[in-house]
């Protein structure tokens, strides 16, 4: 059936007729031209509903893709608010972390300078005192310069087959009086033949350092801290590095943030614990650029775990190593 029908002689016969012209007359009125028009679809209704049905999912597409634009949008200016809020923090933080130092090593300077110290005794102590804020100076402004240089030229390790424990244990030995002066027992468990890693020494120290600063920081004084080096039970072409504590733990919404540039837990914020918010957040990107990676496990009261994972150094590696 015919959405429409026109027959085009009398349609082409009146415009004559309203032109002034003579009338198109057929010349056999049984034996006529019949002209046929069908739309792929079938019937014009047919055709138009598909049209009105191919709009509408264009124009919900783009209402879905505007809807997704604004909750990025919004995504986005929240988290550039949280990172601007976590600068600001950032600055306050280093102003006061460099300030007290620095005052306190005026402080010794100026009551050596003025004679007050009269014995070997008192000597020693304000040796000591400037000799560990003097520590604590360089330990931020380490962790500062690292987080710029690997913000502007990124992370450049020179990694090659390693032995993992006695960098673990020279780590130890340079942090363990810190510990013990802190009040904590150090236990460690270092596993015997552990294979060749591919990683940089002077990297592992330093994400071994900000793990033990991290306990001194955060953990309770007194406490108990353990290292241990093994290969790790569930993959053998890793070795793991395990640095625990039995301090205040780590709130359970709070674990996916502590990697997070100056991001600092609400206790460490609470109890004015010093630090800037940059050490886990190294460490997490300085083992990303050793091709390993760091996990962490917490309980709130019962202390915390973090897990350095080291990929095991490959044949072909092992080969360069010798060459070299």
């Amino acid at each position: 059936r015919p959405d429409a029908s026109l027959n085009l002689f009398d349609s082409v016969g009146e415009e004559a007729k309203r032109r002034g012209r003579a009338p198109v007359q057929t010349s056999n009125a049984a034996a006529q031209w019949q002209l046929l028009v069908q739309d792929p679809a079938g019937s014009l209704d047919v055709a138009v509903d598909q049209w009105r049905r191919r709009n509408l999912a264009i124009s919900f597409g783009l209402l879905a893709i505007l809807a997704l634009s604004a909750v990025l949008i919004f995504s986005v200016a929240r988290r550039a608010e949280r990172l601007a809020k976590l600068q600001m923090e950032f600055v306050a933080g280093v102003s006061h972390e460099l300030y007290t130092p620095v005052a306190v090593i005026n402080s010794a300077a100026e009551n050596l300078v003025d004679g007050v110290v009269e014995n070997s005794e008192q000597m020693r102590e304000y040796g000591g005192m400037i000799r560990d804020q003097g520590r604590r100076l360089e330990h931020l402004l380490d962790q500062v310069l690292s987080f710029a240089a690997g913000q502007f030229h990124g992370s450049d390790h020179s990694l090659h087959p390693v032995e993992l424990a006695p960098i673990v244990a020279q780590s130890l030995d340079l942090s363990e009086p810190l510990l013990r002066d802190a009040g904590f027992v150090v236990e460690q468990e270092i596993g015997e033949n552990l294979p060749l890693v591919a990683a940089d020494p002077a990297s592992v120290r330093i994400c071994l350092e900000n793990l033990f600063s991290n306990v001194m920081k955060y953990a309770e004084s007194g406490g108990w801290v353990g290292i241990r080096a093994r290969v790790s039970p569930g993959n053998s072409a890793e070795v793991e590095v395990i640095v625990e504590d039995k301090g205040s733990g780590i709130a359970p919404n709070e674990l996916p943030s502590i990697f997070d540039p100056f991001y600092r837990t609400q206790s460490a914020r609470d109890t004015q614990a010093r630090g800037v918010g940059l050490g886990l957040y190294l460490v997490k990107r300085i083992m990303e650029s050793m091709d390993g990676s760091i996990t962490v496990s917490s309980e709130l009261a019962r202390g915390s775990r973090f897990v350095l994972h080291f990929p095991v150094a490959t044949s072909a590696q092992k080969r360069r190593q010798e060459v070299a």
